[in-house]
């Protein structure tokens, strides 16, 4: 890994997902880099042409004043935290909010985002939580998802891979391993098999002979179920998994991983982290 990015509108869910950010840069030993994004009204339609330079201008020195008054607090909180050996670096961005996290990775090469989500209480916190799960969709890189009732107690035990035997997702599991060796957490690779047709032990037993030498602790999992999102689920609580992770299909991770309004709600009321990796994603050297 080269950088974290984490994009924040300095809400307090945004806080707390940076306390996650902090504690991951720090296991990785790797900078952080904070993004606000912000953007300015469109009244191009309003008849002011020689004031309209001046209202920009009126509303980016706000922004900026507003992020110059943020970023002291961030590093305040770090130092709370006992954090403050992280590198931490903060840039501000016009424009709209998905495209610009997007760009900003590509930019500094960022090979993990890590945000908060809000939960769908509000306009900003449906709006927030919307442009995480769009994000994940999108990245160029894995994205780490935290749910604003999310609290990270100093260590990550238990990691879970929710896998599709019908793909080669070797390069998420490879990640994941790679993501899990500085918190030394065991590794539940799980599938669920909703088909009910077809015999999905052989494919999970090699896996599990591929993984069995690992310096890591990995379980492999059949569940069943109609839906993946109730067992899933159920395995993740009664495991107390710390983390989910998840190999990102495009629009499948949204509308055929879990049909949609059940991804928004475990992304949103989940006190659990979502890891979404990108399906092309390489093995990244950590």
């Amino acid at each position: 890994m080269k950088r974290i990015l984490f994009p924040t509108d300095f809400s307090d869910a945004a806080n707390n997902a940076f306390i996650y950010a902090l504690e991951i840069a720090k296991a990785f030993r790797l900078p952080l880099t904070t993004l606000h994004v912000y953007q300015l009204p469109d009244i191009s339609q309003v008849h002011l042409p020689h004031t309209l330079r001046e209202v920009y201008d009126s509303i980016e020195l706000e922004e900026f004043e507003n992020f110059k008054n943020q970023i002291p607090l961030l590093h305040k909180l770090a130092k709370k935290h006992g954090l403050s050996d992280v590198l931490i670096e903060s840039m501000m961005e016009e424009g709209p909010t998905v495209e610009t996290i997007i760009n900003t990775a590509k930019k500094i090469e960022a090979e993990l985002i890590i945000m908060g989500t809000q939960g769908a209480t509000g306009l900003s916190g449906l709006l927030f939580g919307s442009n995480t799960a769009e994000v994940m969709e999108n990245a160029p890189c894995p994205v780490l998802g935290i749910p604003e009732k999310a609290r990270f107690d100093g260590k990550i035990d238990h990691i879970a891979v929710a896998i599709d035997l019908s793909k080669d997702e070797t390069a998420a599991l490879e990640y994941t391993l790679r993501f899990a060796r500085p918190f030394k957490a065991q590794l539940h690779c799980l599938n669920v098999n909703t088909s009910q047709v077809g015999d999905p032990k052989e494919k999970m037993e090699e896996l599990r002979k591929h993984y069995q030498n690992s310096d890591l602790s990995c379980r492999f999992e059949i569940l069943k179920g109609d839906r993946i999102y109730e067992p899933l689920s159920q395995y993740v609580e009664e495991h107390q998994i710390d983390l989910l992770v998840m190999l990102t299909h495009k629009r499948n991770f949204l509308q055929e991983l879990f049909d949609y309004s059940k991804t928004k709600k475990m992304i949103y009321q989940a006190k659990m982290p979502i890891l979404s990796i990108p399906e092309k994603w390489g093995k990244p050297a950590v």
